[in-house]
């Protein structure tokens, strides 16, 4: 089990982290999926903005996917949407939804959620493992 997708960052950006990542592009296909970000890799205590806000692409692949699933999508939205403001493991969201979800996945499975705030949706998502690589 994760904690979360930075768990999964290796140490050559000491601040990077997947809170208010953009997803640039999503590309799924078949058992497996590649999510292009911008992430956050600014130290947070830097006098300048510009050394707070810093920013570098990266790419997490899930591999393996049993099951996914967006939930609740925001009917206004046509997407899940590109601004990731939480994730971590799917046990922690208090929903039928994520319940249900949870229920059916089996115990070797990495599963966890995303949260896009600017669609206000859920991604439930069940898979064997996550890779992650900067660009």
């Amino acid at each position: 089990m994760i904690d979360n997708l930075d768990a999964i960052l290796d140490d050559s950006e000491k601040h990077g982290t997947f809170h208010d990542a953009t997803l640039v592009r999503l590309q799924r296909r078949n058992d497996h999926a590649i999510f292009d970000f911008t992430l956050c890799v600014g130290n947070p205590n830097a006098a300048s903005l510009t050394e707070r806000e810093l920013r570098r692409p990266g790419v997490l692949t899930i591999h393996g996917i049993r099951s996914w699933q967006v939930d609740p999508p925001d009917v206004s939205q046509s997407d899940m949407g590109s601004w990731l403001t939480s994730d971590g493991p799917l046990t922690a969201v208090d929903s039928d939804a994520a319940r249900r979800f949870m229920t059916a996945q089996t115990p070797e499975l990495v599963t966890l959620y995303m949260y896009f705030n600017d669609s206000n949706a859920f991604l439930f998502l069940a898979c064997e493992r996550l890779e992650f690589g900067w660009c």
